[in-house]
């Protein structure tokens, strides 16, 4: 059986445009922190807008056991 043989000898080392999925990876990254950052300042805004006294008062009410049950099996 023969194979096809490719010469790879002129072909950089490494490549650092769209083709490599690094630069994809980063790309998305990007996208992905700017959409968190625009969520983040969006909520702060609608949260803004919506109370007049800003920032909003501090609730008195106690929560009751916040700490979860570990020793009980599910």
């Amino acid at each position: 059986m023969n194979t096809a043989v490719i010469d790879v000898s002129k072909l950089p080392a490494a490549v650092e445009d769209h083709t490599s999925p690094i630069w994809w990876g980063n790309l998305f990254m990007l996208f992905i922190e700017t959409t968190m950052f625009a969520l983040l300042v969006g909520t702060y805004f609608y949260l803004r807008m919506n109370f007049t006294n800003w920032p909003p008062v501090r609730s008195d009410v106690a929560l009751y056991r916040t700490d979860p049950d570990l020793g009980f099996a599910t």
